[in-house]
Order: C-alpha cells, then sequence, then structure tokens
C-alpha cells in the first residue's frame, strides 16, 4: 500500500521542466547547456553529452520530463545492449561515486549461459543432460545433483545412455583424455560422438569401464572432431548392471616439452635501472624468465633514452636465462593523432636492436593499449576495433621483433565483422597475453580456453595473466524494474540513454524503461587480484600450468601486480 501511495503522490506532482538529453557534434557553449560528458569517436572527433533547456542544432536530442538539474549522471550504449537490462540493472563503481559509465552498467539477471565449451579441468556433471537409449527400453539415465546413475537390464540389444551438455563443443588443440570417477557392477563401453560418427550410428571407441571402483583415464585421439562433437555414449553390458559416475572430467595428457616458465610486469623504469638485483630476485621466486619493462624514449627523433644503460641491463638478463620485453600503451594509442607516436616508438625498439649484439636485444614489444577504457566505445565498438588492428599492423611494420598484445579475457568470443576478433589478429601478432584477471580457479579455466584454441589453430603463442596488484572494493548498486524510480534507459535512435536522477521519478512514456534503487552489496577486488593472498596464487599455478600444457599453444604465466607497494 504504501508503494502505491508512493507512485500515486509522484503521479499527481507537478511536472518538471522538460530537458532535452542528448549527443552534440560539440561543445554547443551556450546559456541553459549543461556538459554532461565527452565521448570519444574512434576518429578523433569528441561528441559531447548535454542537458539542455532546448532542442540545439548539430545535436541528437530525447526531450524528457525532467529538469537537467535533476540528472545525476548520464551515459549512452547501443539499444541492443540495454536490451540486456529488462530484468534489472546494476551499477558498479566505488562508494559515493555518482558518475554513470556505460562499462560499469551490468545486467541484474542473465539467462543461463550456455558454454560454448566442456572446459579441461572443470567438474563437468553439472552440465551435463542424460537420456537413454537403446531398444526393450532396458536402460535408463539420469543426472542428479554431482553423479550420474546408468542401470542396465539384461539382454542383448544395443542400449545405454548419452551424455551431452546443450550444444557445447569439445575445446580444440589440446592433448586431452576423459577422467571418470566410476563405481560398476559389470562392465560399460565409453565412447564419444561427433557429427559424422552419429551418422555412422556408432561411436568413437575411449575405452572400458571396469567392475568395482575405478578411475579410468580415457584418451581422446585425434579422430574425434571436437568441434562437432555432440555427446558421450556409455554402452550397458549384456547383464543386469548398474554404474554410477561421481566425476567427469576433461584432463591434459603428459606434454612432450617442458613446462613454460612465468613472466612478469615491471611498469617503473626505476626498478630496472636503479635495482635490478631485485627485480632479478623478484623473478627468481616467481619462477620466471621473462619480464616487461616501461623503456623511455626521446622525442624528436624517439628514440632510447639511454641505450647503454638498456644495453648493459639486457646483457646481464641474458647471462641470467631472463628475457627483457619493452612494454607500452594507453588507451588513446588508436586514435589517429597518437598512433604515430606508438609506430615511432616501435621504430625506436628496432634501431637499438639493430646497434647492439644478440644478447643485448630487446626479445619484443607488448602493446598494452585497451581501448575499450575510452568514453564512446560502448557506442561504436567495431569502429574502435578497427582504429586498434590497424594500430598493430603499422607497428609491426616498424618492430622488427616478435609482437604480443595484453587483451582482455572477454575478448575471447568478442565479435568483429561478423566474424571473430581474434581471428583479425593473427596476421599482426606473435603472442597474445590474457588479462585473465580472476582468482576463481573455474573462471581461470574457463576464460583462458578460446585464446588457447584459437592460438592452436592460429600458430600463435598464448600468455595467460593473472592479477596480483591492489584492485579497491566497489560498491553494486541494484535497480529493479518499477513504474517510478532514479534510473531511465531511454532509447535515442540507435543508442539508449541511461539517465541516473537525484531521486525516483516516474518513467518517460513510449519504449522507455524505470528502475528503481533496490539495495547495494559488496563487489569484492578479492574476486580479481590475488593481492592480499599470493601464497593462495603460488599454490594455485602449477595446477593450472598443468592443464593449459594441454595446448602446445600455451607459452607460460604472467604475473601483474608483484611490483606495487
Amino acid at each position: 500500500m504504501k508503494l502505491r501511495l508512493a507512485g500515486l503522490l509522484l503521479l499527481i506532482a507537478p511536472q518538471a521542466t522538460a530537458a532535452w538529453i542528448g549527443l552534440c557534434d560539440r561543445d554547443p557553449q551556450q546559456a541553459g547547456v549543461r556538459v554532461i560528458d565527452t565521448v570519444i569517436q574512434p576518429t578523433g572527433q569528441v561528441a559531447t553529452l548535454v542537458a539542455s533547456d532546448k532542442n540545439l542544432g548539430n545535436c541528437t536530442l530525447s526531450e524528457l520530463p525532467v529538469a537537467k538539474e535533476h540528472v545525476r549522471s548520464a551515459s549512452i550504449m547501443p539499444r541492443n545492449a540495454a536490451a540486456a537490462l529488462a530484468a534489472g540493472v546494476i551499477l558498479k563503481g566505488r562508494d559515493g561515486e555518482a558518475r554513470l559509465a556505460a562499462h560499469e552498467v551490468i545486467a541484474l539477471k542473465e539467462s543461463a549461459r550456455t558454454p560454448a565449451t566442456l572446459t579441461p579441468g572443470i567438474e563437468l556433471i553439472p552440465q551435463l543432460q542424460a537420456r537413454a537409449y537403446g531398444a526393450e527400453g532396458r536402460a535408463a539415465a539420469s543426472v542428479s545433483g554431482s553423479r550420474i546413475v546408468v542401470e542396465c537390464a539384461a539382454g542383448q540389444a544395443p542400449a545405454g545412455a548419452l551424455l551431452s551438455s546443450r550444444g557445447a563443443a569439445l575445446s580444440s588443440g589440446a592433448a586431452l583424455a576423459v577422467q571418470l570417477h566410476a563405481y560398476a557392477t559389470d562392465s560399460f563401453r565409453f565412447g564419444a560422438v561427433d557429427a559424422a560418427h552419429a551418422r555412422l550410428g556408432s561411436p568413437l571407441a575411449l575405452g572400458s569401464i571396469a567392475p568395482g571402483s575405478s578411475r579410468p583415464l580415457l584418451t581422446i585421439p585425434p579422430g574425434l572432431d571436437t568441434a562437432n562433437w555432440l555427446h558421450w555414449a556409455i554402452a550397458c553390458p549384456p547383464s543386469d548392471a548398474r554404474l554410477e559416475i561421481s566425476s567427469l572430467r576433461l584432463e591434459p595428457q603428459a606434454p612432450q616439452r617442458a613446462m613454460p616458465r612465468r613472466a612478469l610486469w615491471i611498469w617503473q623504469p626505476a626498478a630496472w635501472q636503479l635495482h635490478p638485483d631485485n627485480l632479478f630476485n623478484l623473478l627468481a621466486t616467481h619462477g620466471a624468465d621473462t619480464v616487461f619493462i616501461t623503456v623511455p624514449v626521446t622525442a624528436h627523433p624517439m628514440q632510447v633514452a639511454d641505450p647503454g644503460e638498456l644495453e648493459r641491463f639486457i646483457t646481464r638478463a641474458s647471462a641470467l636465462g631472463v628475457r627483457i620485453w619493452a612494454v607500452a600503451g594507453d588507451p588513446r594509442a588508436v586514435l589517429p593523432d597518437q598512433r604515430a607516436a606508438y609506430v615511432d616508438r616501435a621504430r625506436a625498439y628496432a634501431d637499438y636492436n639493430r646497434r647492439v649484439a644478440a644478447g643485448a636485444q630487446l626479445a619484443g614489444l607488448q602493446l598494452d593499449i585497451e581501448p575499450y577504457l575510452n568514453t564512446g566505445y560502448a557506442i561504436d565498438t567495431e569502429g574502435w576495433l578497427s582504429a586498434y588492428l590497424d594500430t598493430l599492423a603499422r607497428v609491426r611494420t616498424q618492430a622488427g621483433m616478435p609482437l604480443d598484445v595484453a587483451i582482455p579475457f572477454w575478448w575471447g568470443r568478442q565479435p568483429y565483422r561478423n566474424g571473430m576478433l581474434l581471428d583479425h589478429l593473427t596476421p599482426v601478432v606473435d603472442v597474445v597475453t590474457v588479462m585473465n584477471y580472476r582468482t576463481d580457479r573455474g573462471q581461470l579455466l574457463e576464460f583462458a580456453e578460446p585464446f588457447l584454441a584459437w592460438a592452436a589453430r592460429a600458430k600463435r603463442s598464448v600468455r595467460i595473466g593473472l592479477e596480483a596488484g591492489p584492485i579497491a572494493d566497489e560498491s553494486m548498486r541494484i535497480y529493479r524494474s518499477s513504474e517510478a524510480g532514479e534510473l531511465w534507459l531511454v532509447p535515442q535512435g540507435k543508442n539508449t540513454l541511461l539517465l541516473l536522477l537525484d531521486e525516483p521519478r516516474p518513467g518517460p512514456a513510449g519504449e522507455s524503461q524505470t528502475f528503481a534503487y533496490s539495495h547495494t552489496t559488496r563487489w569484492r577486488g578479492s574476486s580479481i587480484s590475488f593481492r592480499d593472498n599470493v601464497g593462495a596464487m603460488s599454490k594455485l599455478l602449477p595446477g593450472l600450468e598443468t592443464v593449459w600444457q594441454a595446448w602446445p599453444s600455451f607459452a607460460g604465466i604472467a604475473l601483474h601486480g608483484l611490483d606495487a607497494e
């Protein structure tokens, strides 16, 4: 009753003076216009998000029933992205922060996500569904909690169970086996079925599950088309029998190569210029033989600032078996007026390498650009990615050394031009370092998989990065659909305006959506960084490396933030 009364009072309250809100090609610099934010375009042009008392030329504005003074913050995002927010919205930010940015907006409820692949190293039973097959109805199969049960009646007709996973594929490019923990009263045959074997009407045999308690490790042969995997097949014996599987995982096969060693980022030049002993000790402590360092350059012409100092440092590192990569990057490096500086920087490093002996050369160049941190990325993602790829291609022509890019884990399935972004990286990079910044083992394994599979196909290398630097906790402000609220989503052409108001108000008519504040929860930095638990990270790393070693593309783990004070 109180909620209805509050809504009624809002509805009968005097209507606020209308505001016109949206994007302008430039800052109008007029009286009565409030600039809320600036939006950078990949061309380098800057648009302005404004609230005005009137409609303006060279602008795309919507008239809304609220005075501009009541708009605390605003942002803009594509309409297709806003559609995912229908069930509710989470705004993530630091405590007391009033500014709203599109990359901080999260859907409150997402539909059940179908895994793209069955991830090695993770328990698969919760992802599986079971169904019986065969004549005479002599087989029954079920998945209950963490257990698969197959029951067979005696008979000669083929029967058994099929275990599938909502259309997920098997990961490609890795040497894997199926690891089972099972109890059987008789022998059961276990196989895999892809599209080709389904047409033949018979599974690809992997092995048998023996009577009693057993832990069979069943190798997946190269003859299985992992991209078109359909299900596991379990065949009943002729007798009455029961099979219980308490664990089913994909596990790596023993590799035929040494485990790659780790890498570290060291951002402050003083670390290698003034305290190299400390740097080498840090590398040794964490089992690393590669380090990404900042190498200062001078301008006009651009060249390494102190080539003699760098030469001495790399010569010493080489004697210790340590490889030195330069790292550079800025979110705006992809803009036309700044791209040339990164091309010049690559040329300066190449010039340095040409002038020194092999043992004093930089091993490669890593670009840590992160264009998604620019305002405007959300409303022209493809334009920004095109500028990013163009920047990489131009740098590559001048680098004269291996090129690595540090990219976020969500780019593992990033679409681009009717394909996947990773495939467009193939011709312009040698190595990808995935900023796989999570502390949950399952997430680390899941998010790394698409990069390792891509690199195996593309014959590229992948490092998997983990975070150990300081990450602050943030608040998660929850908003739910309501007739009146502080958060409005207002369609505007191909985009959607996100408005955060100073108090709940009835939303605009039409296709707009209104959300009211519900509550606040904490988002822990410890879900991203091992900063406060480096010991746990050290214990976790060998197991992760064992799984990732199944891919020949795996080039080792990279650790970020260990140099932070």
